[in-house]
């Protein structure tokens, strides 16, 4: 009798070209068949049902999870690291379709943890794809080759980031010594692990990383996002990983230029607070696409010819003093220079913005007004020294007469020379200080006359001593009417 069904079954088998369902309904019908056979008897029952004992057949059971021919394969004796066309194995065809307790039992019967198909694919791949820590972890306690790639470059590392596995990447990475190679399409560990946007897997791939990445689109927009979240910690991670300042996607600027030029100071001091360096150069002379996000001003017109330029010296130039001070507060350097022979300081350009308080900033323990100040009237032809608040020297001055007036508005003392004599009209003027950076100043000289001058404010003998004596550079010299 049970040969007989043996005989049907092989028939509606072959019947249905080899049909699983036919088979399954076969075997799970025919309670004759013997459910522990011997291996002879196991053979014979697949060669009836129309199968070798061999590889291909074998893995056809598996990838279609039929666990009752998988059973008969394995009573027959079949090789458990034999593969089909393909090279696949039998332990790479359990573990890709996650039938995790065969995978186990292969294992135990000799599945070779290190054997790869014919695409360099392997068990550990396969378990780093599903997501199965555990299973992986036995795979390498069997000598499963961790650093092993396929024909594209990827590691069982790979795929876990691609397959977005933190687990996985957390138990791979101590294996892998280099991060930095390409894989598929020029592409790298890294560019997969940015692909995810997910921290988990990108924060330690991208500490392993030599600090010398270049920036690209993935990177930042990674940027960006990490930017607007005010994520300081993983935006200091980032620009610690990468060679040069980044700078907006087809722009040659630093970010810190376009947050400066937008007024975004929430991004501006972000970036500082992450690390950025407050002595970024610019990349001068600039595009005209930079230099047209500028209002009109001397900044702009430098930034078109003056080479060296960098972040103090746009800053001082556009009048931002709270960007000037939250550079120089980063470590930026006050004295820092233009490459030309003209050798601009950023202090040159905050007198050519007329901005009082960067000009200040930028003079190095230059005092308050609460502290120090001089108020010129010049409708009174009259000068007040103030030091915390009080008047403290009072004189009257003899300020520029018609064709060369001396301008109004907020100066600051820039610098000081005792015996100072005027580069164009070639006359002593003592006691000289001058008033941002310009060819004007307050000095000793004749006040008999008022409006008299060619510009400078002219101070008695005594008074101009004192002054010089007493009035710190970086002082604020307001004019008004």
């Amino acid at each position: 009798m049970k040969h007989k069904l043996l005989i049907v079954g092989t028939a509606l088998a072959l019947a249905s070209g080899g049909n699983l369902f036919a088979i399954d309904a076969l075997l799970r019908a025919s309670i004759t068949l013997d459910t522990a056979p011997h291996q002879r008897s196991a053979a014979m029952q697949l060669e009836m049902l129309g199968f070798s004992v061999d590889g291909p057949d074998f893995i056809r059971a598996i990838s279609t999870a039929h666990r009752p021919l998988i059973d008969l394969f394995l009573a027959a004796g079949v090789d458990v690291n034999a593969a089909d066309d393909s090279g696949c194995t039998s332990l790479f065809a359990a573990a890709i379709s996650q039938q995790w307790e065969l995978a186990g039992e292969l294992l135990k019967l000799g599945a070779d943890a290190k054997l790869a198909d014919d695409d360099g694919r392997t068990p550990l791949m396969a378990a780093a794809i599903r997501g199965n820590e555990a299973f992986a972890k036995t795979l390498l306690e069997r000598g499963a080759d961790p650093s092993a790639a396929d024909d594209d470059g990827h590691t069982a590392l790979h795929f876990a980031v691609i397959a977005k596995q933190p687990a996985l990447v957390a138990l791979l990475l101590p294996f892998v010594q280099t991060f930095a190679d390409p894989c598929c399409k020029e592409r790298g560990l890294f560019a997969h692990a940015v692909a995810t946007r997910d921290w988990k897997i990108i924060e330690p791939i991208l500490q392993k990383m030599p600090a010398n990445l270049l920036w690209n689109s993935d990177s930042r927009a990674l940027l960006t996002d990490a930017i607007r979240g005010r994520d300081v910690a993983h935006v200091r991670l980032l620009l610690g990983k990468h060679l040069n300042a980044p700078t907006p996607e087809g722009r040659r600027q630093p970010l810190l230029a376009y947050a400066l030029i937008d007024d975004n100071r929430t991004a501006f001091q972000l970036l500082l607070d992450a690390g950025a360096d407050p002595n970024t150069p610019l990349n001068t002379p600039a595009e005209k696409e930079f230099r047209d996000l500028i209002p009109k001003s001397t900044v702009r017109e430098y930034l078109g010819s003056e080479p060296g330029m960098n972040l103090l010296m746009l800053a001082a130039g556009l009048g931002r003093s709270e960007y000037v001070k939250l550079l120089l507060e980063r470590g930026a350097t006050r004295g820092a220079s233009t490459t030309s022979k003209y050798k601009l300081v950023p202090l040159y350009f905050a007198a050519w913005a007329e901005c009082a308080e960067a000009q200040q900033l930028l003079l190095d323990g230059a005092p308050t007004p609460d502290v120090a100040r001089i108020e010129i009237s010049l409708g009174s032809q009259r000068a007040i020294f103030m030091k915390n608040n009080v008047p403290v020297l009072s004189t009257d001055i003899s300020t520029g007469r018609s064709g060369f007036g001396t301008p109004e508005g907020r100066f600051v003392v820039t610098d000081k020379h005792q015996d100072h004599r005027s580069t164009i009209y070639k006359v002593p003027m003592p006691f000289f200080m001058r008033l941002s950076c310009r060819e004007f100043g307050l000095h000793e000289g004749n006040t008999g006359s008022t409006f008299a001058s060619h510009g400078c404010i002219r101070v008695p003998a005594e008074a101009a001593r004192r002054l010089y004596r007493e009035v710190p550079i970086g002082t604020l010299v307001t004019i008004g009417p």
